[in-house]
């Protein structure tokens, strides 16, 4: 049941938190007990993520500077169960101006770059900022990490440029729905075999999301997905 990237020298082990999400307010303190409950039922998952804007929801009033308590919060979390965590992403605000950005906190419970969105949706594009970093980090004898934001995997130019530079994983934290979900699913399946790379994509539920997230390998071999109305924790 539990998925393995293997990749340089060793296996290594994510889950992604498929959980409902309000549309105006965050759920952090449910993010805390799901994480908490994981770590104590599949104590052997390395890294964990959750979907896009799920913290703190995807209105601009709720934007925030970093570092923050929020931060804090997640890195105590870590204190005990030593994990990889990606806590979705957040609209983040510096100088009077919002972007939508994640962060990747590692095992010792150090930020390790914040990363932000290049491509708002339509939708949501009204007053937010984007950045042009290809940030790539390096987990020791694993692999190479990367982490998109939703709309950004549907740009082939982001996950191409990543792959020239030695790519082994991208992470797609999302928030899609309706038809633009089938759109996804197909682009993410295109793009790991396109680039011989593993994507883990990680969507929402009612509010922020039609679920069906998904874990795909340059192979198909070990390709998951959640199920339509998995209501759940899912482990890749």
């Amino acid at each position: 049941p539990n998925h393995y990237l293997k990749l340089n020298m060793k296996p290594f082990s994510i889950a992604g938190i498929q959980m409902p999400v309000l549309a105006i307010v965050g759920i952090i303190p449910l993010m805390k007990i799901k994480l908490d409950v994981l770590m104590n039922v599949f104590h052997w998952v390395q890294m964990v993520i959750f979907n896009e804007l799920c913290a703190l929801a995807s209105f601009k009033i709720n934007a925030v500077a970093f570092p923050n308590k929020i931060q804090s919060d997640f890195q105590e979390l870590l204190k005990t169960c030593r994990k990889w965590l990606i806590p979705g992403s957040f609209i983040q605000l510096v100088k009077r101006k919002t972007y939508s950005t994640t962060m990747i906190i590692n095992p010792q419970r150090e930020i390790v770059v914040p990363c932000s969105k290049m491509y708002p949706f339509y939708s949501y594009k009204e007053g937010m900022n984007v950045k042009s970093e290809f940030l790539i980090w390096n987990i020791l004898c694993v692999a190479r990490f990367r982490v998109s934001i939703c709309y950004d995997m549907w740009f082939p130019e982001i996950s191409r440029t990543m792959s020239i530079n030695g790519l082994d994983v991208i992470i797609n934290p999302t928030f899609t729905w309706n038809l633009e979900r089938d759109k996804e699913l197909a682009i993410v399946k295109a793009t790991s075999d396109i680039n011989q790379c593993y994507i883990i994509d990680v969507n929402g539920l009612e509010a922020q999301g039609i679920d069906r997230s998904l874990f795909c390998d340059p192979d198909k071999k070990g390709l998951r997905q959640a199920g339509p109305t998995a209501k759940h924790t899912y482990r890749g």
